[in-house]
């Protein structure tokens, strides 16, 4: 595989992590972050196509990447080259060069959110703490103008993004704690059964994976690297975003706290 080729894939990749990375959000940003969460997955993973070249012929290099890619079954192309992103296949892929965890590594904190006791959960919806995925307490959180949680537990977002994109685990915010919170979608919850009953689940795997998360290992400096830039650019631009469908309008149903943060 050609570099620029692997730079597609790393660029692909930072841009869906970005998307669907846990991120604070108000009003029409948050309306936008939404519904362009919902068209990704409803598009089976592609977003707008944004070409990394600096210039017109880096740009053709990347798009005739892109289109190499798309005949070997790593990257999907749609709407007239205008959306791609990639496959089942190319998620992999790109999680590999870039060292981080696939789609199959990340199970098992499917496993971990199946199992976790109701005394830690909000409900309704069954949440789970980013907290908690970090093995902290359920409400953790840090003082004012610091991070929500420690440095120890910067893996967790690695860790759990192959589950988020893939759309096994949805999460929101949560006004109580300032921290986020993740569920199980439905199709979610139908995996981590049937892994349940084939003897498959892998709960106990999930810290060792967060704590081998700390410590990214790249295959792939340029993949990485795209994917850095890409990831930095979307995550930015979803707080200046603007509905694509401004007549809708969501919202999110209070939760109740844990018992574990009210006994």
């Amino acid at each position: 595989m050609k570099t620029n080729e692997k730079a597609t894939l790393g660029h692909l990749l930072g841009a869906a992590d970005a998307l669907h990375e846990p991120s604070t959000l108000k009003g029409a940003a948050l309306q936008a972050d939404w519904q362009n969460r919902e068209d990704y997955h409803d598009s089976d993973g592609a977003m707008p196509w944004r070409n990394p070249g600096e210039d017109a012929a880096e740009r053709k290099a990347y798009q005739r990447a892109r289109d190499r890619l798309a005949g070997l079954g790593l990257v999907l192309v749609t709407a007239g080259g205008k959306r791609a992103g990639l496959t089942a296949a190319g998620l992999d892929e790109a999680r590999r060069l870039c060292g981080l965890p696939v789609l199959a590594d990340s199970l098992c904190g499917l496993d971990f959110i199946h199992d976790a006791p109701e005394e830690v959960r909000w409900n309704p919806g069954g949440y789970v703490s980013e907290a908690q995925l970090a093995g902290l307490s359920p409400t953790h959180r840090q003082g004012l103008g610091l991070p929500r949680l420690p440095d120890s537990a910067g893996g967790v977002y690695d860790a759990v993004l192959p589950l988020l994109v893939g759309g096994l685990v949805a999460w929101r915010g949560c006004s109580y704690s300032g921290i986020f919170l993740c569920a199980m979608t439905d199709t979610g919850r139908d995996l981590a059964e049937r892994r349940r009953k084939a003897g498959e689940a892998r709960p106990k795997d999930w810290p060792r994976l967060v704590k081998r998360c700390r410590k990214i290992k790249t295959r792939c400096p340029a993949a990485t690297d795209a994917y850095c830039d890409a990831w930095r650019a979307v995550l930015d631009g979803r707080a200046t975003a603007t509905p694509p469908r401004p007549n809708v309008h969501q919202h999110e149903d209070p939760v109740d706290a844990p018992e574990s943060a009210t006994a």
